[in-house]
Formats: structure tokens, sequence, C-alpha cells
């Protein structure tokens, strides 16, 4: 690093010099930004990189905890997990990286104690937070006797298109406590119990 005088001369004597500036580039560095996964199941996470420092090119090498290999400054379609990242520039100087994605909501879904099903647009359905990434969804209401009154399996978008509005088939239930039993993707029931407010 530093100033240099460089003189040539040929083989008749004839010469020039001139002066070189040898300068370090700067150092690697590598800017993440990640988004993670919403929750269990949700490949749905993503990163991108911005390289700056060293010398270009750069070669960029990824590595996730299945050792899939990707290339580029974005990768997307995420679960949670660890992202091993080795940027080298043209010098052969590299920079590695380790980005851990966490999800969003630690809890699946979440399941609300009560509803007010009388149509005033406000909490009319047994509305089941992050349902909607559910693949393989079963829910069986039971009255306080026993009696199934409401039934769904399908997908959780499934769900959240024609979720529960507190009705035996067309006929509105009574206030009262019901009980659940809500099955995820061939998981051990969550049972619980949901009460109907008018």
């Amino acid at each position: 690093i530093g100033t240099y005088d460089v003189k040539v001369i040929d083989e008749h004597g004839c010469f020039d010099v001139s002066s070189v500036e040898l300068v370090q580039p700067e150092a690697l560095n590598v800017e993440v930004e990640a988004s993670r996964p919403t929750t269990i199941d949700a490949n749905d996470g993503s990163i991108r990189i911005e390289v700056t420092g060293g010398v270009l090119d750069y070669s960029i090498d990824w590595a996730d905890q299945d050792l899939n290999s990707y290339s580029g400054v974005s990768i997307e379609d995420l679960g949670r997990g660890r992202y091993d990242l080795t940027v080298t520039d043209q010098n052969g100087c590299p920079l590695d990286s380790l980005i851990v994605l966490e999800y969003l909501y630690e809890n699946r879904i979440k399941i609300p104690k009560a509803f007010t099903p009388n149509n005033d647009s406000y909490n009319d359905f047994w509305d089941i937070e992050r349902i909607e990434f559910v693949q393989k969804l079963k829910i069986v209401i039971y009255d306080r006797w026993g009696k199934v009154v409401y039934k769904f399996s399908g997908t959780g978008n499934g769900y959240r298109g024609t979720p529960w509005t507190g009705a035996d088939g067309n006929t509105n239930l009574p206030i009262g406590s019901y009980y659940y039993a809500v099955e995820l993707d061939d998981e051990k029931p969550m049972l619980g119990t949901v009460t109907i407010l008018r």
C-alpha cells in the first residue's frame, strides 16, 4: 500500500518514469435483509443480501440446512433453519456468514374462546388465526350432550373461506359452550371449549 515510482529503460537507454498508487480494497461486507417464515410448514421466508467491498466480481454460494445449494443475491421459499453463505471476491478473499431464520409465529394456530354470531359484521364466525397455513384440517364441534353440531374436513384455506358461524346446518345454535376437537395435519387433536355469545 502506498505510492511507487516505476522506471522503465529500453536497450537504447531511453526511459520513462511513472507513479503507481497501490490501495487496499475495502473489506468485504454483507448486508442481510431477511423475511422470516410465518409459521410451521410455511416455506414463505426469504433472504436478500447486498455485498460491498473487496474486488468485483463476487462469487456467492449458499448452503441451507439440507445442503441444497443456491446461488445469487436472493433466495426464497425458505422454512425455518440455518442458511450458510460464502461470498468470495475476485482476489479469492472469502467472507462467511450464517443466517438463522425462526418462525414469525411460534404457535401454529390460535383458537378463540368465544365469538358472537349475531350478524353485526363483527366477530360473526369462529376465526381461527393462521389456519390458512394448515394443509390438512379436521374440526368437530359437539354440544354439551355430545351431539355433533359442526364438522369440517379439508385445508385451512378451505375453512377460511367457509368458517363455522355458530349454526347446526341452517339452525343457529343457542348461547352456551361447545366442545371442539381440531386436528392439524394428522397430529394429536387439540381439545377445548368455545362459547357462543349473541
